[in-house]
């Protein structure tokens, strides 16, 4: 699995976007009315059910139905079940998807969604990738790459779930990771085994669509990064709320993350109280208390209260 990993890597290096939406050779335009699967490696039951035998494996992009020939459906749970015709093989529904229009990014965000709702490996984080590279215009470095906002949103999301493996010290996360350049960030030295997406790629995307549905969430990723290191002080501690948090609330004082974002803070600060470093300075304290001016939200009183105790007890 190592060698065809690398093997693949190498590869893909090499691909440049397609002009035609292709899984298993065959056109975009093939695949207009027909449902195809959108998981990787999905398993086939021997009946409508997922406590069902397995008795296949069928890869993405296999064809379910089509509008030129008779499948079977049935609906068991609440989700449908499809079987071509003559096959003794039930697929899972929400594991396929019915390609109904002349847009081509539909699919892909129906392939990240559902690659980040299950148990995946990274192999399949590969796959989807590569997908994204052959079929949507996607660039591993993500530069000039030729997606809509909201997908260049949906593809950084995926790759800091893919960037959660455990292998990242593996020959074939390692050379994934150089492919996509300034892209990825590794936490420095002695953490290294930290990688995540670039928050800068974060914000950009949250600054040139600020009136966009998923820009909150852009930015709530972007204030998630660090720190990496369990021996932080006091004032590494604050830094790292100035940083993060706080650059969140500063952009968006009534986001949809705000309480997670003074949940977090206040946390932060409590234990920053009770350890009273003194290498603190009032002045940045009074520069957290001073970036809350526009938050209305009714956690933010804890956060003063733990940033007023750090003020009259820790700073100089």
């Amino acid at each position: 699995m190592l060698r065809l990993s690398l093997l693949w890597l190498v590869s893909l290096a090499a691909l440049h976007a397609q002009d035609r939406l292709v899984f298993s050779d065959i056109s975009f335009f093939d695949y207009f009315g027909d449902r195809f699967v959108i998981d990787t490696n999905l398993r086939c039951r021997a009946k409508p059910s997922l406590d069902s035998a397995v008795g296949g494996r069928l890869p993405m992009g296999h064809q379910v139905m089509s509008r030129y020939a008779t499948s079977e459906e049935t609906l068991v749970g609440g989700a449908k079940w499809y079987r071509s015709k003559g096959s003794e093989c039930w697929i899972y529904g929400p594991s396929t998807f019915l390609w109904n229009t002349n847009d081509r990014e539909p699919v892909a965000f129906a392939i990240l969604d559902r690659l980040t709702r299950r148990d995946a490996r990274f192999e399949d984080f590969l796959e989807v990738e590569k997908a994204m590279v052959d079929n949507f215009g996607w660039k591993l470095d993500g530069k000039d790459a030729h997606v809509s906002p909201r997908l260049r949103f949906k593809i950084l999301e995926m790759l800091d779930h893919a960037v959660g493996f455990a292998e990242s010290f593996s020959s074939a996360f390692r050379s994934w990771e150089v492919l996509h350049g300034d892209l990825l960030r590794r936490a420095p030295e002695p953490d290294q085994i930290a990688v995540t997406v670039s928050p800068e790629e974060y914000w950009k995307l949250f600054e040139a669509n600020r009136s966009e549905p998923w820009a909150d969430d852009a930015a709530w990723l972007a204030s998630q990064w660090g720190p990496y290191r369990d021996e932080c002080n006091s004032l590494c501690q604050l830094d790292w709320v100035g940083q993060r948090e706080a650059k969140y609330w500063g952009k968006l004082p009534r986001g949809r993350h705000i309480g997670e974002a003074l949940s977090s803070a206040s946390s932060t600060a409590a234990d920053v109280a009770k350890t009273c470093d003194d290498s603190i300075e009032r002045k940045d304290v009074v520069a957290l208390l001073d970036s809350l001016a526009k938050v209305t939200h009714p956690s933010k009183q804890a956060l003063v209260s733990a940033l007023n105790e750090i003020a009259r007890k820790c700073a100089k």
